[in-house]
């Protein structure tokens, strides 16, 4: 195998390009009427609508 893309091109640039892709597809599933998921200020995951409400996973029903 080869050199990692991240050397090859460097983490400053590597980490820019995943920023920019991941805020491209949160913004396709948000357009799309889904929610992106991550967590919020204390590590909790939450399902995120684009506008800004939050359903937290563990809290949803079963």
């Amino acid at each position: 195998m080869g050199e990692p893309l991240r050397d090859r091109i460097g983490p400053e640039r590597f980490d820019q390009l995943m920023e920019e892709g991941v805020r491209k597809a949160v913004a396709e599933l948000h357009a799309a009427g889904l929610p992106s998921v991550g967590t919020d200020e204390s590590g909790r995951i939450c399902k995120v609508y684009a506008d800004g409400t939050k359903v937290y996973v563990d809290d949803e029903p079963e």
